[in-house]
């Protein structure tokens, strides 16, 4: 991800709402709601990319990537 998005996402540094949304997600995991949470970031990673660059499919093939990791490794059902 370039530094630019990055800095877009929900959850970087003391961006406001930042603690929030990382405490949201945070509790998602904690209930065991693995695939909601993969979902919150996976919307916000396309968020931030549509801002910072005008694609909103720009990272399509890495998150395609962690999904496949993610079901593989029996993570994500």
């Amino acid at each position: 991800m370039t530094r630019g998005d990055h800095l877009l996402t929900s959850s970087h540094g003391s961006r406001s709402g930042s603690a929030a949304y990382r405490s949201h997600i945070e509790d998602l995991l904690n209930q065991g709601k693995v695939r909601e949470a993969m979902a919150t970031e996976i919307r916000d990673v396309r968020r931030a990319a549509l801002e910072g660059s005008g694609d909103l499919r720009k990272y399509n093939s890495a998150l395609k990537e962690m999904l496949e990791y993610a079901r593989r490794t029996d993570f994500l059902e």
